[in-house]
């Protein structure tokens, strides 16, 4: 099997590049191919829609050039999913972000579901996403850590800061499931769970990256695909 995971930004700092790979093997088949991919047009990060929208064009071209060397399937590597349903359109294999597969691992696991954004304007997006994807009602609390993405990327603090809002979410809102909403919290997300295990906080967190590459697999090993079957080209595109 050959997936293809996009990172959507570009100069993505080597130490978070580098931690990516280990951390996917340990989680994967072993049969399970993953070529990395990183924008070389584009935005640093993507922390609002118009980003998104700039990056995403991007995203676009390489996801169909991975699908043109034969990637069984395409990981965006953002919890916002730029360019996915753009892809869906596109292409026949199965196509997914951090978000969806994130939220449906967080509702099989049951009890109430909180949302981990980077900073406060994060917030009304993901209320925008939940209630484009018919998830509306069924996130208890969006809470930001108070950082930008760049200081996600940079680790210092990282999952003290995130543990500190899983104990408010817990304590608060009665959540006992959390999402890290930044697939660049993944680096922290082992800390994250020994300081919540060693404070006997009852939270489980979701990891994006984590959560949507191995459903990506899943759908790949089964045969599926969530393909919009349009067959819509970049003919006619006039650069």
């Amino acid at each position: 099997m050959k997936l293809a995971v996009i990172n959507p930004v570009v100069n993505l700092p080597q130490n978070v590049s580098d931690a990516m790979k280990p951390y996917l093997a340990s989680l994967t088949r072993t049969d399970t191919e993953i070529e990395y991919v990183t924008l070389k047009h584009g935005f640093p990060s993507v922390e609002s829609e118009m980003q998104g929208m700039f990056n995403g064009t991007e995203i676009v071209r390489e996801a169909l050039a991975a699908a043109q060397r034969g990637a069984d399937g395409i990981f965006v590597n953002c919890f916002d999913d730029p360019g996915v349903q753009a892809l869906r359109e596109m292409i026949e294999v199965p196509v997914f972000g951090g978000y969806v597969p994130s939220v449906l691992t967080a509702l099989s696991l049951g009890g109430r579901i909180g949302i981990i954004t980077t900073d406060y304007d994060g917030i009304a997006n993901e209320e925008r996403k939940a209630r484009t994807e018919g998830f509306d009602g069924k996130i208890a609390a969006i809470i930001p850590a108070d950082m930008m993405v760049g200081e996600v990327f940079g680790g210092d603090g990282v999952d003290e800061r995130l543990a500190d809002v899983c104990s408010q979410m817990h304590d608060e809102y009665r959540i006992n499931t959390v999402i890290l909403g930044c697939t660049g919290m993944q680096r922290a997300v082992a800390k994250l769970r020994k300081r919540l295990a060693d404070a006997h906080y009852p939270v489980t967190v979701v990891e994006p990256l984590a959560a949507g590459v191995t459903h990506l697999e899943r759908m790949v090993t089964l045969g599926m695909t969530n393909s919009l079957h349009i067959g819509i080209t970049l003919e006619g595109l006039v650069d």
